[in-house]
């Protein structure tokens, strides 16, 4: 519904549920119903795969991704968050908050009885285990669907960057990225009456990793990271896997090498 599309918005930076979408989605473009499907570039390549073919009723929208992290690192990270809440349901959450701008956004996290969880994205541990590459999936650190590989007819993400490409377009509320590959993607796109302002795909890729890299990009604390997630809580391992003290440095080093 239309109600229903405010849930849609915003970046989720978390794994999704696919569950039946792409049956449905198949019985939809049968019964000659419009779809719009969108997703990770890796979800856009399995519904090519699943449908065996394309249809002219669907529009296929992939977005701009730097991999998928771990649901377990997802859990533990919200669990400690809630129980430092003590315990109050949770009601709503966002992971870009933008309210102290574009490119410093921050998680917020509502809760049942009036309380609010906050944090700059560069304080907050789980924007960190993921901007580093860290709590990815294993499959991220090989995708072969990044980069206008999955067969969408557009990619959407934000233009990091655009101050140096085009200053007047950087007013720190944000500005989208749109890469078309087909003539219905960018039939699309111009029917929607957006301001539009192209720019060369070198240009996007510049300071666009989830455009620009075939793969996520790990880091060498990843795999001590998780062992340390067997064992403790989140920010506990995150609090290790990045410690700076000599003799946890040497443990790690030990491991990677083992």
């Amino acid at each position: 519904t239309e109600d229903g599309l405010s849930r849609l918005r915003g970046s989720k930076y978390v794994q999704s549920e696919v569950n039946d979408s792409f049956s449905n989605v198949r019985s939809m473009l049968m019964d000659g119903r419009p779809v719009l499907f969108s997703g990770t570039p890796c979800q856009v390549a399995g519904l090519g795969k699943f449908l065996g073919k394309d249809y002219d009723n669907l529009l296929k929208v992939d977005i701009a991704c730097y991999g998928v992290p771990s649901p377990m690192v997802w859990a533990r990270y919200l669990k400690e968050v809630q129980d430092n809440a003590g315990g109050s349901r949770i009601t709503g959450i966002s992971f870009r908050d933008k309210s102290g701008g574009w490119k410093d956004y921050g998680m917020k996290i509502w809760f049942e009885d009036g309380s609010l969880f906050s944090r700059r994205h560069s304080e907050d541990p789980f924007m960190n285990s993921f901007l580093d590459g860290t709590d990815m999936r294993p499959s991220c650190y090989d995708c072969p669907a990044r980069c206008g590989s999955s067969g969408s007819d557009i990619t959407l993400g934000d233009f990091w960057g655009i101050g140096t490409v085009d200053s007047s377009l950087d007013d720190d509320t944000g500005t989208s990225l749109v890469i078309t590959y087909t003539e219905k993607g960018e039939n699309a796109i111009r029917d929607t009456g957006c301001a539009l302002h192209p720019e060369s795909l070198e240009e996007a890729r510049r300071f666009n990793a989830g455009v620009a890299a075939s793969s996520a990009s790990g880091t060498p604390h990843r795999d001590f990271f998780f062992l340390a997630m067997r064992h403790l809580g989140f920010s506990q391992a995150m609090g290790i896997a990045y410690s700076r003290n000599p003799a946890i440095r040497l443990i790690r080093r030990i491991y990677r090498t083992r």
